[in-house]
């Protein structure tokens, strides 16, 4: 059975979407730090707080644009 959603392009979406939100964050007064991490692409260092709620709204956001309409 063949999945109709390219789940790699999605999870990229939402990966990149969520680190496009952590970074706005860091780039605040008073945001933190977040910078590339050790292991190279797709990974993080985080210095001070993060609010999750954009983070999830961007996850959200994207996931509803890769599923929503036209079904």
């Amino acid at each position: 059975m063949t999945d109709p959603y390219d789940r790699d392009k999605i999870i990229a979406k939402v990966r990149d979407v969520i680190e496009i939100e952590i970074r706005k964050q860091g780039d605040e007064p008073g945001g933190g730090y977040v910078g590339t991490g050790y292991s190279g692409e797709h990974s993080l260092l985080i210095d001070g707080g993060i609010d999750l709620t954009p983070v999830a709204t961007a996850a959200f956001d994207a996931l509803i644009e890769a599923w929503g309409p036209p079904w």
